[in-house]
């Protein structure tokens, strides 16, 4: 019960995430950016990938994509096998229209953890690049298929409640919130 309480609060963090911060316009603050090429290292790597991939992410919404890149690069170079700096370079290759490369990095994400934030903001970010590309129908049959052959796979149930909810069938998304609840209380 409580990995899903914690799911459905990543859940709503995810959304806010995936549709407010992460395509909000750039603001004053972030004129105050740690700039990336100038950015002091330190023994400690894993602080040091977390700030670039932050920056990565601020740069990318004052629509500095280049320098949002190459952060987030350095960001991996530093932790290679820390998800938050696979999705952060997600994110700036979702923002570039580079699907592709999104993909693999969201996959290569959830290969360094199974936290309920990462498979959240990945399974909301694959169902945003299916709706970009024209393409949310197959990756809901998709889904449909994967939560058909593992009910109880995370990421297969958070793909079809965000495909569901992209489509705008709410209702169908809520049954599978709802399902996933039941059999957790079971």
């Amino acid at each position: 019960m409580i990995r899903r309480n914690k799911a459905v609060i990543a859940m709503m963090l995810g959304l806010a995430m995936g549709y407010f911060v992460l395509l909000q316009p750039a603001n004053a603050s972030d004129n105050a950016l740690p700039n990336p090429k100038t950015l002091v290292l330190s023994k400690d790597n894993s602080q040091n990938a977390d700030s670039l991939a932050q920056s990565a992410g601020q740069l990318q919404r004052a629509g500095k994509s280049a320098e949002a890149l190459s952060a987030a690069q350095k960001s991996l170079a530093l932790a290679p096998t820390r998800s938050v700096t696979f999705q952060q370079l997600a994110y700036v290759f979702m923002k570039n229209n580079k699907f592709e490369e999104a993909k693999h990095m969201f996959e290569a994400s959830l290969k360094t953890s199974k936290e309920p934030m990462v498979i959240l903001s990945a399974a909301s970010a694959f169902a945003s690049m299916a709706k970009s590309q024209g393409e949310l129908d197959k990756f809901v049959a998709e889904a449909e298929k994967g939560h058909a052959k593992n009910s109880s796979d995370d990421l297969s149930v958070w793909k079809l409640i965000y495909g569901y909810a992209a489509l705008g069938q709410t209702d169908k998304a809520i049954g599978i919130v709802k399902s996933a609840i039941e059999k957790n209380h079971s």
